[in-house]
């Protein structure tokens, strides 16, 4: 009776996974794999056959002794949940879930015609419940990365995976594949929870400090969308190989044979050989920006350099920027704006997405815009020896290369290995990302000894020049006599009415979802379980309220986007779990942390939000 229970256990958690599974039944291939019996009784092992050979998942002789042996090799101490990659008969799942019984699991079966014989032999019924989060059967290749992503998003602390050693290499490939999609997605989340934890404040911050920025600025992408078409474009970033590009780089401008962006630092090495970008982009959130990149802009108070700032960008910089044209583009990370602002004549109010370096919110900035090619200039992406930054800049000293141990191998652009980083390797993948969207787009890669970029064609910048590409002069100089956004002033006054009304409201609604959660903590210490049971209704109306606060939307929970996602993801698993005192801990833990963290931040408003009021008063009137 073991499958028929297993089927049915299937079909009530995961329908969905056991509907997959079953509409695939007729691809698996029936002689790929076979139960056998060992020489120890009531322990079979599988064969697969592969190629003219036999391969076995468990022992033939003593399958016992070896997942003891297995299990040995795998310490669960310091780990909250482990992922079993491959279930084989599923001796090393029961063994390691009963000598670490604080751990959750999910399972993850690669190979169809295994778990067909796991479900024919092993008893669902016999797993934890409580502890399980999911089986997957992998029936197509986008399979692995979906399961990986959901685990990772709903497990905060460390995850163990656990892998039958047999499948390295009966299954190589899947098993390698499988591997670095965790490898990469761990990073990946780790990077972003990092990078939000760190910036989560300061993107919302400036975006209140700069809306008057925005609101005497033109906005560049709706004046001007699409008003460069077919004109090149240069973006110049501060990669070592910028060095080799200064003449080419001079020659162009002087003859106006393409528009010239900056990025980065690269201004500064720019400045040093006496060559103004027609722009420089920005938006870092980091004060920092201010300190290094326009240091030189600043102390020089160069004013002739148009300024092209996402809205997010640190505030610091708009409010030194000695330039006397500046214009803005609404950026992802920018909640306020996106919400307050709205075009006169209903047009789509288009912006950037947010991305980890600022030379890919500028490719999108300058696909927007028309410009077609758009050239790459010191975009290496790598180390060039020890370097990563171009001459001319100040602090490059300070950020040589010391060691290659946590370094990357990729291609270059002629194909050979180099060395990257981590985020140099993450800047590459999402600047192809965007690249694969402007597919009507010429992107050139005139980087030597940058990385290889998909999408791009490689090219050096002078044989741009003497094969004609970039002829003739296409350069506008009064380019940036540029009219002032007419934004839709009503409704900017009706938008910070229902903002404000809601501020005011926020504190009170905060305070009574951090008293209830706090009557929970009381209740869990007493254990009392009636009125715990009683309690999670009013928290649910009492989180609702807060969740559907306007500013606590726009302005609060941005900043504290970390604690909230974290929260977010564990709402499931807090929903449905019995053990009432279990379920109270997570409760104060997740919810407490979030709700704190938001009425702190809400007490620092104040001042912000009466020079915000006055700001939108004096453009549109008082109420």
């Amino acid at each position: 009776m073991t499958l028929v229970d297993n089927i049915v256990f299937m079909k009530e958690r995961f329908p969905l996974i056991w509907d997959i599974y079953r509409a695939n039944e007729e691809k698996q291939n029936q002689s790929l794999v076979e139960i056998q019996p060992s020489k120890v009784e009531n322990y079979p092992t599988l064969c697969v056959k592969k190629e003219d050979r036999s391969y076995y998942i468990h022992s033939r002789y003593n399958p016992e002794r070896e997942v003891a042996s297995i299990i040995d090799n795998f310490n669960g101490e310091d780990y909250e949940h482990v992922i079993f990659y491959g279930v084989g008969l599923g001796y090393h799942i029961t063994g390691f879930l009963e000598k670490y019984p604080h751990l959750t699991f999910s399972i993850y079966e690669p190979v169809p015609e295994v778990f067909k014989h796991f479900l024919s032999h092993f008893n669902l019924k016999d797993l934890p419940q409580r502890r399980l989060q999911e089986i997957v059967v992998e029936t197509s290749p986008d399979d692995a990365r979906a399961f990986l992503e959901r685990t990772i998003r709903k497990v905060p602390r460390n995850i163990l995976f656990f892998d039958l050693p047999s499948y390295r290499n009966i299954f190589a490939e899947n098993h390698g594949i499988f591997l670095n999609l965790f490898k990469d997605i761990i990073l990946n989340r780790r990077s972003s929870l990092l990078t939000d934890y760190a910036l989560e404040k300061r993107w919302t911050i400036n975006s209140l400090l700069n809306f008057k920025h925005v609101l005497n600025t033109p906005n560049i992408i709706v004046e001007r969308k699409g008003a460069f078409k077919d004109k090149p474009a240069i973006l110049v970033a501060a990669g070592p190989s910028l060095d080799y590009e200064i003449e080419n780089l001079r020659y162009i401008k002087e003859n106006g044979l393409a528009y010239i962006f900056s990025v980065g630092s690269a201004v500064n090495s720019l400045i040093a050989a006496n060559i103004y970008p027609h722009a420089q982009c920005t938006y870092d959130p980091g004060e920092a920006n201010q300190g290094k990149v326009f240091a030189r802009i600043t102390q020089e108070q160069i004013s002739d350099i148009p300024l092209i700032f996402g809205s997010s960008v640190g505030h610091e910089v708009l409010s030194n920027y000695p330039g006397k044209h500046k214009f803005h583009m609404i950026t992802s990370q920018d909640t306020v704006s996106s919400y307050l602002l709205k075009l006169d004549d209903e047009t789509q109010l288009d912006g950037v997405m947010d991305a980890p370096s600022i030379a890919v919110v500028t490719l999108q900035l300058l696909y927007l815009l028309g410009f077609n090619p758009i050239i790459l200039v010191g975009q290496n992406l790598a180390y060039s020896g020890d370097r990563h930054y171009a001459g001319g800049i100040a602090y490059a000293e300070e950020m040589k290369l010391n060691n290659k141990d946590k370094l990357i191998k990729v291609k270059d652009v002629e194909g050979k290995e180099i060395y990257t980083s981590f985020t140099f390797n993450q800047m590459r993948i999402n600047m192809e990302h965007y690249i694969k969207l402007m597919p009507k787009t010429t992107i050139i890669n005139t980087t030597q000894g940058g990385a290889h970029i998909e999408g791009t064609q490689f090219r050096y910048l002078e044989s741009l020049i003497k094969d004609k590409v970039l002829a003739d002069k296409v350069v506008d100089d009064n380019w940036y006599d540029i009219s002032l956004t007419q934004y839709d002033r009503e409704y900017l006054r009706k938008q910070f009415k229902k903002l404000h009304k809601d501020y005011q409201e926020l504190e009170t609604e905060l305070r009574s979802l951090i008293d209830l959660i706090q009557e929970i903590n009381t209740l869990k210490e007493a254990r009392n379980l009636k009125l715990l049971e009683n309690s999670w209704p009013n928290l649910d109306k009492a989180f609702k309220r807060v969740k559907n606060n306007l500013f606590f939307n726009k302005v609060i929970q941005p900043m504290n986007r970390v604690s909230y996602e974290l929260l977010m993801d564990q709402i499931p698993t807090i929903k449905f779990e019995m053990d009432l005192i279990k379920k109270a801990e997570m409760v104060v833990e997740y919810y407490s942390r979030l709700a704190r963290a938001s009425l702190a931040d809400l007490l620092l408003m104040d001042e912000v939000m009466k020079e915000l009021q006055e700001l939108v008063e004096e453009v549109v009137g008082p109420n």
